[in-house]
């Protein structure tokens, strides 16, 4: 996503501008960010816009305007994705998607599982050989994104085992089982 953007540097920064407006830079990425509408995770081909610096007339802060291309990730409803299970519990299973942002499937969207206290690990009720725990590759569907404000947001997955259009090469649940037992994308 290519941007300008403007930069607040505090008079500190102006023996290096470069540095600050990369510490600047930096600070936004993980973070999510509303007018990119995702969550930068990289930088390229920044460049300032001009060589001339405007001082705020209220705050004793530089303006510095800045080109950069991020790149992003931008969770979509409905987005297929795969990811590694870092956490699971009797309420919910956190997934960790393109080895950066944590994603929730709460237990309302976990259809035809169980959970097994014993195992700790969630159980299909159609067929015990598919599980789902503690370090497993699993594909879900993003289900709703929730903007929580200052860099925060959830986004809420399910595990569907079926595609609502019925189609079997697009279900969700552990991806071991699921190359064993479906013909997947």
């Amino acid at each position: 996503i290519r941007s300008r953007i403007h930069i607040h540097l505090h008079p500190s920064s102006l023996l290096d501008i470069d540095l600050g407006i990369r510490e600047h830079i930096n600070s936004l990425l993980l973070a999510y960010n509303e007018s990119l509408d995702g969550i930068p995770i990289a930088y390229r081909d920044l460049s300032r816009v001009s060589n001339t610096l405007h001082v705020s007339p209220y705050f004793p802060l530089c303006d510095v305007c800045v080109d950069v291309t991020f790149t992003a990730v931008r969770p979509q409803k409905g987005m297929i994705l795969s990811g590694t299970v870092t956490e699971v519990s009797d309420t919910f299973i956190g997934i960790l998607v393109f080895n950066l942002v944590k994603w929730v499937v709460p237990i309302e969207r976990i259809e035809g599982f169980s959970y097994s206290v014993f195992q700790q690990k969630w159980k299909s009720k159609s067929d015990v050989a598919h599980t789902i725990g503690q370090g497993d590759a699993v594909r879900i569907r993003v289900e709703q994104i929730e903007n929580h404000g200052g860099g925060y947001m959830t986004v809420l997955a399910s595990l569907p085992l079926q595609d609502p259009n019925g189609d079997p090469s697009v279900a969700c649940g552990n991806l071991e089982y699921l190359k064993l037992n479906l013909p997947l994308k």
